[in-house]
């Protein structure tokens, strides 16, 4: 009965795919788990990014448009889950898309994926760019966005996969609010502050707000205060706000153990405060520059 009942669903699906336009070449089981899914040819008008996803660089688009026109070939099948409501998303594939849709052309090849929770797994292994610090956080917060909107009762952290790191939750927040802000600098602190929260996702969303506003109206300005001071002085080092979160972190020197957000913060912010600008050396704010 069970074998029958997937056999059943196959044909809902593939009769739903020709309806669409959709050119079905293969049904398969993938090799892992054995779960089944279909290569196809899939028009590009129906496909689009996942509403959650990172804008597409230009400048990625540009080369990938150039190296599929030189070599003539379309090598790479993008990613597509098929929702409930009928819409083709890719998770995993918005620069592929986009570059055949500029080149002129009707279909791309695809692998669909009959699951449609796939489509935010799937954005935890997108490896088509590298994100900065503000792309991933703003499609992290995108995506949790997404599923408040969905009204799912479960807690932040059971998303904790495909949210990767909850650091980028909260940046997210201020990233959406503040554009120009400077995440990078602070992951030092924030990597050892920040967990999952095992809160019901809404009420864990009004604590991110809360975090957020604590960087934004408590930490920043104390942090550009000092930038300003050594600005003064004539000290402009290339990541000069890195290094001066990093020197006043209460936790750089602990090697192990997650701490809490708020004593962190109040913590740091003791730490700021005591920071005495006309002793620092730039020989010792050297010794601390980041590689990258």
């Amino acid at each position: 009965m069970p074998r029958r009942k997937v056999t059943d669903e196959k044909k809902v699906f593939l009769e739903e795919l020709k309806k669409d336009g959709v050119e079905v070449l293969a049904v398969y089981n993938e090799p892992y788990n054995g779960n089944w899914q279909i290569f196809a040819l899939l028009p590009v008008e129906k496909c689009e990014p996942t509403p959650f996803q990172r804008e597409v660089s230009p400048a990625h688009l540009f080369h990938l448009k150039n190296s599929i026109d030189k070599i003539g070939r379309f090598l790479d099948p993008i990613i597509v889950v098929r929702t409930k409501d009928g819409k083709y998303y890719t998770p995993n594939g918005s620069h592929r898309l986009s570059a055949m849709k500029e080149l002129g052309k009707e279909k791309i090849a695809a692998i669909i994926i009959p699951d449609e929770k796939v489509m935010h797994q799937i954005l935890a292994m997108n490896v088509e760019k590298a994100h900065n610090i503000k792309e991933k956080s703003l499609e992290v917060i995108k995506m949790y966005q997404h599923f408040l909107e969905m009204g799912e009762g479960k807690l932040e952290s059971d998303y904790a996969f495909e949210f990767e790191e909850p650091f980028y939750i909260t940046l997210g927040l201020i990233y959406q609010e503040r554009e120009r802000f400077s995440g990078a600098s602070y992951l030092s602190l924030l990597r050892r502050i920040e967990q999952f929260l095992d809160k019901p996702l809404k009420e864990a969303y009004e604590e991110r707000k809360r975090r957020a506003k604590r960087i934004t109206d408590e930490v920043e300005p104390m942090i550009q205060n000092i930038i300003n001071k050594l600005h003064e002085r004539g000290i402009k080092l290339p990541f000069l706000k890195q290094i001066v979160v990093s020197q006043n972190n209460p936790y750089k020197r602990k090697k192990k153990g997650v701490f809490d957000f708020d004593e962190g913060i109040n913590q740091f912010i003791q730490n700021l405060s005591q920071y005495d600008v006309s002793k620092v050396r730039e020989e010792e704010l050297l010794e601390e520059m980041p590689e990258e």
